[in-house]
């Protein structure tokens, strides 16, 4: 998916919504648009967002 990060491209991938995604991670649907907007997210941010999804952090590899 071009022009995509990896963590929408998962979150897509596995049929959630952003709302749903912030929910799992405990923090709003702006919080976690921001996170996915970022061109590189931090590396706790990353490890948390696989976690919520279900995936290794290598595959969020950006």
């Amino acid at each position: 998916m071009e022009g995509v990060s990896m963590l929408q491209a998962w979150r897509e991938y596995l049929m959630l919504t952003q709302a749903e995604m912030a929910l799992l991670m405990g923090m709003t649907q702006a919080g976690y648009a921001q996170i996915e907007a970022a061109k590189r997210p931090r590396k706790a941010t990353l490890e948390k967002s696989a976690a919520a999804l279900g995936i290794t952090t290598e595959q969020l590899a950006y």
